[in-house]
């Protein structure tokens, strides 16, 4: 968040307002990941500022806010601004709907599917899913992810966030607005790493549980120990760990030795 906030110092002194525009995005999607009070204020202040930028894009020929502003409605209707969402997507219509530009259309139509998740999880899944390809960006990804838990399913789901952990190359490198959702992307990334693994340890798999969880507690050490994404992961961390306890309790009551053969009484 820090070094977030010293490039936005950097672009605003040197009058580069999309550079800046992106590194305020990239904290205030971090503050929503750091459970910040302050966060939604902080969305609807950059809207607000975006939208000025939209309007005088005709003169300036900057798209940016185009990207910025496709960003902000999916940051706010993941976070419980669903209004601030609509009146986004509401505003950006007459602009980007048919634009010709693939990286305004998809993500812009992306967000209009992600919208519906809550209402109909499955219609939006559908949405979405039409929208899959190789050139589909990392948030549409996300969504699909979302689409498919709201819809209960797992299976699907869980190889979903196992695609969406296995690729934070893909995270970083995505080309879209210059790198306007990395920072995003990456929050993303972990927070599918922590998904899969919850998804895996439902379905009793520990063994992939713990494979998936490990490498991300161990990146993060000590930084940011309070992070609500941190906690969901050493809370499941520590959920395998008792599990790993109690079965070897249970194994230790269920084995005896009978005539020199190891012998247990049922399988766990």
């Amino acid at each position: 968040r820090a070094a977030a906030a010293a490039a936005q110092s950097v672009a605003t002194r040197h009058a580069f307002p999309a550079m800046s525009q992106r590194a305020r995005m990239t904290q205030i999607a971090l503050a929503f990941a750091q459970d910040d009070a302050t966060a939604a204020k902080q969305l609807r202040a950059f809207v607000d500022d975006e939208r000025q930028r939209l309007a005088d894009a005709a003169t300036t020929y900057d798209l940016s806010a185009h990207t910025h502003l496709t960003t902000a409605a999916v940051l706010a209707l993941r976070n419980d601004e669903r209004a601030l969402a609509q009146r986004v997507l509401d505003d950006l219509q007459p602009a980007v709907a048919g634009s010709g530009y693939f990286s305004l259309e998809h993500p812009f139509i992306a967000a209009q599917c992600e919208l519906s998740i809550d209402v109909d999880p499955g219609k939006a899944g559908d949405c979405l899913q039409r929208m899959a390809s190789d050139r589909a960006y990392f948030q549409t990804r996300v969504a699909v992810l979302r689409a498919q838990r709201a819809a209960g399913d797992d299976t699907a789901a869980l190889a979903a966030a196992i695609d969406l952990a296995g690729h934070r190359d893909r995270a970083v490198a995505e080309w879209l607005g210059e790198y306007a959702n990395q920072g995003m992307n990456l929050i993303a990334a972990d927070d599918a790493t922590v998904v899969a693994a919850e998804l895996a340890h439902a379905e009793g798999d520990a063994a992939r549980a713990r494979s998936l969880l490990s490498p991300l507690i161990a990146a993060w050490g000590k930084a940011d120990a309070d992070l609500p994404l941190v906690r969901r992961a050493r809370a499941l961390d520590a959920l395998l760990t008792d599990d790993d306890e109690d079965r070897q309790v249970r194994l230790g009551d269920d084995v005896r030795l009978d005539g020199g053969a190891l012998r247990t009484d049922r399988i766990l």
